[in-house]
């Protein structure tokens, strides 16, 4: 079972507990279930189990090399086709990052050019999102940041204007932050009467109050 401060951290970044995310883990690393929907010939939806792997350095280079072979067999110039070949280096570590959904876990297809043949981009892109937020859930740091740290980088934005002091944070350091953020605004003396009133019944009605 997870500590208070890892199910926080989880919550406020992918809305569900450490336990709800139903991790797996294999040969130590942890592998996250997801499913990737497509459309099949009858209309209907198939929802097609798999698994996310955080990707390493070595296959984040290795994906890096495969995407500019593949650029080159569709006649790609890498200095003016550069977002072109940024996506098919996206579609690359997708390759390594999507596995089977059960151990050993192997890669659900070996190239990027088999998952942008076989499913649409909209869910393509959604799983990569998904793995962006999964950085931040393996990171060692992830929930260890604690108020004093959110309230020194909230000072900081206060401080500057805007909001670049949050862009060296990790994920669920900026969600802290934004969170805490809006719970101050909420109950500032400075808050429209109709928004106070309602933060102190939503904040009396929630289970942390009772």
């Amino acid at each position: 079972m997870a500590d208070e401060r890892i199910d926080k951290a989880t919550e406020q970044l992918l809305g569900v507990l450490w336990d709800g995310l139903g991790v797996l883990e294999h040969e130590g690393a942890l592998h996250f279930p997801h499913q990737i929907r497509r459309r099949k010939k009858d209309g209907s939806i198939e929802a097609v189990d798999v698994a996310l792997k955080v990707i390493d350095n070595p296959r984040r280079f290795r994906a890096r090399v495969d995407s500019r072979e593949w650029a080159g067999n569709l006649n790609l110039d890498l200095d003016r086709d550069k977002d072109l070949v940024a996506e098919l280096e996206k579609f690359e570590m997708l390759a390594h990052i999507i596995r089977d959904p059960k151990p050993p876990f192997i890669q659900h297809m070996q190239h990027g050019k088999d998952l942008f043949e076989r499913y649409l981009l909209a869910e393509l892109s959604e799983t990569w999102n998904r793995h962006e937020l999964l950085i931040d859930v393996v990171d060692g740091r992830f929930g260890s940041l604690n108020a004093d740290e959110a309230w020194e980088t909230i000072l900081e934005v206060a401080r500057r204007g805007e909001p670049s002091p949050l862009a060296g944070m990790p994920g669920f350091g900026q969600a802290s932050c934004i969170a805490l953020s809006a719970r101050a605004a909420c109950a500032s003396p400075l808050a429209p009467s109709w928004v106070q009133q309602r933060w102190i019944s939503n904040s009396a009605s929630s289970p942390e109050s009772s």
